[in-house]
């Protein structure tokens, strides 16, 4: 399963693109009017630099990540769920070619970057908060900020949560939630008899689950042949 870090980095790449398409030049007929020099030795026509309309915190934040880190550091969880994006992507544009292209077909180069989505993935994984720091990072008052949130609301909405992994933390915030527990547990006045109790139960429930017996509904050796049974009534 992919998780919701996978989600807003996907996302964050899309309006990567258009983030790149405003820092490039201005077309000619956008430009300001030329300003005339004050100088009397010379009175060239010369252009006047147009000021970025991004914010700055938004222009930095997707400059951060444009470039891989130094470190060799390769998170394996978060390239094998953006290779799942990756693959689905393909075999729908596979589909849009059979029907004809109803839809056109989109930039893969320019929606999807595999160095920008590994360092975001990484750098999220060490927030506690990641649609806070992400939403704080592109500004609260962004219009950025508020395209990326109002995305994300509608696949959530859209899409159940448990189809979502549960976040994995890193070894630095598994550490810090151990100490919590372990602080709460001495100062409730718990000690090792209720989690070795509690693991009991545990491990009570997994086996239930493992002797539950799982029947195919048709042969194993053809896969297909339960379609077979499905009745079709044409009118």
């Amino acid at each position: 399963k992919v998780s919701l870090l996978h989600l807003y980095c996907v996302l964050l790449c899309f309006l990567r693109q258009d983030i790149l398409a405003c820092q490039d030049q201005l077309p000619t007929e956008v430009l300001p009017e030329p300003a005339v020099s004050t100088s009397q030795h010379s009175k060239k026509k010369t252009w006047t630099s147009p000021k970025c309309w991004l914010p700055k915190t938004v222009s930095e934040f997707f400059g951060k990540f444009q470039k891989g880190s130094k470190s060799k550091a390769f998170d394996l969880e978060g390239v094998h769920g953006f290779a799942q994006f990756q693959s689905c992507m393909q075999y729908a544009m596979y589909l849009n070619k059979v029907v004809c292209l109803p839809f056109p077909q989109p930039d893969l180069a320019g929606l999807f970057s595999g160095i920008f989505a590994h360092e975001l993935y990484k750098e999220m994984k060490n927030k506690s908060d990641v649609l806070s720091w992400v939403v704080s990072a592109l500004g609260k008052t962004s219009q950025v900020a508020e395209e990326f949130y109002r995305l994300q609301t509608f696949v959530r909405h859209v899409v159940p949560e448990e189809c979502f992994a549960q976040r994995q933390l890193s070894k630095t915030a598994k550490k810090k939630q151990k100490r919590r527990e372990n602080s709460a547990a001495s100062s409730s006045g718990f000690g090792e008899g209720s989690s070795s109790s509690s693991s009991l139960d545990t491990e009570d429930v997994k086996e239930e689950e493992a002797s539950l017996d799982v029947v195919a509904s048709c042969t194993l050796e053809n896969k297909f042949a339960g379609l077979m049974s499905i009745g079709c009534d044409y009118p």
